[in-house]
């Protein structure tokens, strides 16, 4: 049986007759349309197929929304969101980036066209031995479209960045590694600016590719006696939880009411392990 990418191939390729070659218009047709103000399709990233009651029960624990939401099955490991209030889907498209079972990003698209691009996950990243004079939203956007797509810079109440890091979020493609440093030139010297990634899934120490661990990585080479050469990539990548940068030691966790440090004992939901072995 033909999946739906391979049909859409095999009739990519096929030459129509009398009846198929008619483009028709859907301007006359009065039904009622899906609201865009009320609807996301949702993409998990998960090498098992997973169901839309699993997806559906996950997210409701996540998420306590105020009037909750409908769920409906539209392909493989994608599903329909139907909310009850704009508010609520708001909120949840804020609160990217989602991970069920703390491994797998569920990628969030604010509208209903199935063919959107589901590779793109908007992340938070801490961008650390910045100068002074480089805090500011305008460095900010230049290195967020350097690593990815640039969506906001954290700032204060006067739009001020300075801090210890900046916490700039952008469009992440799962597809491709994790950028690990920016490097510039600024005022005659070479800088070196490290990255860390809040709330980061599992992710392959050797390609750095995000949705899969370093022993089903494709691209590696089988290991050949002991190797002792140190990963490209490790922990040391993922962010403590989340802080703000304005402050030394206090977690402001009010500023993201959907945050769960990742040291946290809180149980975020009950996914069970076993849809994915």
């Amino acid at each position: 049986m033909a999946t739906e990418e391979e049909l859409s191939s095999i009739i990519g390729r096929l030459s129509l007759r009398e009846g198929e070659a008619t483009r028709h218009s859907t301007s006359s047709l009065t039904a009622t349309r899906i609201d865009p103000f009320l609807t996301i399709i949702g993409k998990l990233h998960c090498p098992r197929v997973v169901t839309h009651d699993s997806i559906a029960t996950h997210c409701r624990n996540i998420w306590s929304l105020r009037r909750g939401f409908a769920v409906r099955p539209v392909g493989e490991n994608l599903v329909h969101f139907k909310f009850n209030d704009r508010i609520d889907r708001a909120r949840v498209m804020q609160g990217e980036p989602w991970l069920l079972g703390r491994k797998y990003p569920l990628v969030l698209q604010p509208s209903y066209d199935l063919s959107a691009d589901f590779d793109l996950c908007p992340w938070w990243i801490h961008l650390y031995n910045c100068s002074l004079d480089l805090m500011n939203e305008e460095f900010a956007r230049f290195a967020g479209n350097l690593i990815g797509e640039f969506v906001e810079v954290f700032t204060d109440a006067n739009r001020n960045c300075i801090g210890r890091f900046l916490r700039i979020k952008f469009k992440i493609s799962l597809k491709k590694p994790l950028m690990r440093v920016l490097q510039f030139e600024h005022e005659g010297r070479d800088l070196n600016f490290p990255l860390q990634y809040e709330r980061l899934a599992e992710w392959c120490y050797h390609c750095g590719i995000i949705s899969h661990v370093e022993s089903g990585c494709p691209t590696k080479p089988p290991s050949v006696g002991n190797s002792s050469k140190s990963p490209e990539y490790g922990p040391w990548l993922r962010a403590k939880g989340y802080w703000n940068p304005f402050v030394s030691k206090r977690p402001a966790n009010v500023l993201d009411p959907f945050f769960v440090p990742d040291d946290s004992d809180e149980e975020v939901a009950p996914w069970s392990e076993r849809q994915f072995h």
